[in-house]
């Protein structure tokens, strides 16, 4: 609808395409295969669809987060909350949240689970030292709490491509 509209009103075709785009892999990082402290299967029933929609993060406190699949909760001390997510679902969080490029679930079978992560979720701030009482980076917090790893790579992603007018009509 949205596209048919801006193509319509406002002259400006787009579509989506397939691309290679830089991203990163989540993948298992112990050879036992197990998983980290921050990571646990989901004591919850999620094969059943949510009761309404999911509150939005900022107003779902801790223990509605955790007990309700599908939602999950930001603290300030940036300790992330989530009591039935899929490994994928946790994939797409990583991914828009800290690292702004996509995140490919590798790390074998599903199911749902609890997510218990405090890292970095800010913007890196280049020059700027972290203190002592900082949350460690997302890279080595998925690392040391869930026992996954995030592995840069080239993924296959969907983007919307704008065609200028004057390329339409050539």
């Amino acid at each position: 609808m949205w596209r048919a509209l801006l193509a319509d009103r406002m002259k400006l075709p787009a579509h989506y395409e397939v691309r290679e785009k830089a991203g990163y892999e989540l993948l298992r990082s112990r050879k036992d295969r197990t998983l980290g402290p921050g990571l646990k299967p989901s004591t919850l029933d999620c094969t059943q669809p949510p009761q309404l929609g999911p509150p939005s993060a900022a107003t779902v406190p801790r223990p509605t987060a955790t007990m309700r699949c599908g939602t999950s909760r930001f603290d300030p001390d940036e300790t992330t909350y989530a009591g039935g997510i899929t490994m994928a679902g946790l994939a797409r969080m990583i991914g828009s949240m800290k690292l702004r490029r996509p995140v490919v679930d590798r790390t074998g079978p599903g199911g749902f689970f609890a997510v218990t992560l405090r890292a970095q979720w800010r913007p890196d701030r280049p020059g700027v030292q972290p203190a002592a009482d900082d949350p460690p980076s997302i890279f080595t917090a998925v690392q040391e709490q869930l026992g996954l790893k995030l592995q840069q790579t080239s993924v296959q992603a969907q983007v919307l491509v704008h065609r200028s007018h004057r390329a339409a009509e050539s």
